[in-house]
């Protein structure tokens, strides 16, 4: 049978032409060097959308906010460029990119034992959440989550060691939530504070929620609720 494709790696024609023969590892190497250029050029749109929008919007405050965005992914193809992002999945290790950085005295409620103050999402966090929520949901909230998990309004206690980091949306009729699992002293001393997954909520269930549920954390409160 001819032009035969690896179910587990992206096929390349050119690549099974002739008779020179490639190794699964060499496919592999050229599909991940595919795959970082498609995600490449699509950061690089993004800049270019939201410098475009920010060019023409005649608002001046939506003006700011999508500068503000463009800037946001600037910062992302610069780190992508710079290799600060980590690239390390020929180990079966996600590739792991850089979110923020949490205020600690908001989620002390959850665990004292808090032992980096960065947070990471990986490339398989962002595939769930975009196999759950969808794309659209993905390319609106991205930039917010770094707001959310380093300026929540509410965290509320999701699993042992994990919160529930929530913040209203600007327009202020839906929250974004997200969990982060906290990293204590038990675990690898590499590993960082980690989006597990994210999620939209209207502001009825919302308030359902902070009605039904004690926070460890509530912005603008002197003292959180301690677990002991």
């Amino acid at each position: 049978m001819t032009n035969c494709k690896d179910s587990h790696t992206t096929y390349f024609p050119e690549l099974h032409a002739g008779e020179e023969k490639w190794t699964k590892e060499e496919l592999e190497e050229v599909a991940e060097d595919y795959n970082r250029e498609q995600k490449k050029k699509r950061v690089e749109h993004q800049v270019e959308k939201y410098e475009r929008l920010s060019e023409y919007s005649l608002d001046p405050e939506n003006k700011k906010q999508y500068a503000r965005k463009a800037e946001q992914w600037k910062d992302l193809s610069s780190a992508m460029e710079s290799g600060a992002l980590k690239e390390e999945s020929k180990n079966g290790v996600p590739r792991v990119h850089p979110v923020g950085k949490i205020n600690r005295s908001a989620y002390e409620g959850i665990t004292k034992d808090i032992v980096t103050d960065d947070v990471i999402i990986t490339d398989e966090r962002i595939k769930h959440i975009i196999d759950r929520r969808g794309q659209d949901f993905f390319d609106k909230y991205f930039d917010f989550f770094k707001t959310v998990v380093e300026d929540p309004d509410y965290v509320f206690l999701d699993s042992t060691n994990s919160a529930l980091a929530c913040k209203k949306t600007k327009e202020g009729d839906k929250s974004i939530n997200i969990v982060v699992r906290l990293i204590t002293s038990e675990d690898d001393k590499n590993y960082k504070n980690s989006i597990i997954t994210a999620v939209g909520e209207g502001k009825k269930r919302f308030n359902r929620r902070v009605k039904n549920n004690e926070a460890v954390y509530i912005k603008g409160k002197t003292k959180y609720n301690e677990n002991e």
